[in-house]
């Protein structure tokens, strides 16, 4: 929402209506595009996006399907992807929470930083704020791209 307020064109995609509908309430008189559907089956072309940012979206999936993710935002992406995410500092309330939804968060904040730097090893990571990192992919100039 903060993009929208300094005049970016920004386009929220989520899978839940319920999500999508809190969003719209919390981005009230904002330009906002809110789109919902599958990450994997956008209705966009590669390249449509200026930046990509995922906030807590990978840990979710399988080690398979976070590669896939990954490649995915950085096909859509015209220059940078942000990924928000856990870091490997723990926090009991969210193993629970984590483990109630059957995430792959266990093995995502093992996996994730080695999973997201081979791939891309132009990768930043920069440490957010207490249990979050932030991996910058900045797309122009990365050799497997």
């Amino acid at each position: 929402m903060v993009l929208a307020q300094k005049g970016y064109q920004v386009t929220g995609l989520d899978a839940s209506s319920k999500m999508l509908e809190i969003a719209k309430r919390k981005a009230q008189h904002q330009n906002i595009r809110f789109v919902e559907g599958n990450v994997f089956d956008i209705p966009f072309e590669m390249d449509h996006f200026n930046v990509i940012i995922s906030s807590y979206v990978v840990h979710a999936f399988e080690a398979k399907i976070r590669r896939k993710l990954y490649k995915h935002y950085v096909d859509h992406a015209k220059s940078d992807v942000y990924i928000i995410d856990f870091n490997n500092k723990r926090r009991w309330l969210i193993d629970v929470i984590e483990y109630a939804e059957r995430s792959d968060y266990q093995n995502f904040i093992i996996q994730g930083p080695q999973e997201i730097s081979t791939m891309f090893p132009n990768t930043r990571i920069i440490q957010g704020a207490e249990y979050t990192n932030v991996y910058h992919i900045k797309k122009q100039g990365d050799a497997n791209l």
